[in-house]
């Protein structure tokens, strides 16, 4: 694991990691430190780094939706991954299936999905704002 881990070119201890799910619909954009990326491998599910609580995490340990690892791809410079997931449940923390759920229209944001749970109920500790 070791070598995997080195053979990656670390921007000041990060990694940027695509998410997508089997249907290849992106989820997320996240940052991975050396600790996540091991305990992802490790485990075979998603940990990330929070730059909240400056420490990896295991993605669902609030929500219960955890992201099974279907498979890992590096980019042709090692400084990207791109990482296949099979969630259980939306990935985004405001309830949607996955972060990209806004696109522009003319000049202003829309929600281009309906979300998949209400995330007042798994994290109440979060202030939501449209």
């Amino acid at each position: 694991m070791k070598e995997i881990i080195d053979s990656l070119r670390w921007k000041d201890g990060f990694i940027d990691v695509v998410i997508t799910d089997q249907d290849k619909n992106v989820l997320m954009l996240v940052q991975m430190d050396k600790e996540s990326f091991a305990k992802t491998l490790e485990t075979g599910f998603i940990h990330y780094f929070s730059p909240v609580k400056f420490k990896p995490w295991k993605k669902g340990n609030s929500s219960g939706h955890t992201q099974k690892v279907l498979n890992i791809k590096v980019d042709c410079d090692n400084d990207a991954l791109l990482i296949s997931v099979k969630p259980s449940g939306g990935a985004c923390h405001k309830g949607y299936h996955g972060c990209f759920y806004r696109k522009l229209n003319g000049k202003h944001w829309e929600n281009s999905e309906k979300p998949e749970f209400d995330p007042r109920l798994i994290y109440p500790e979060f202030i939501f704002k449209g």
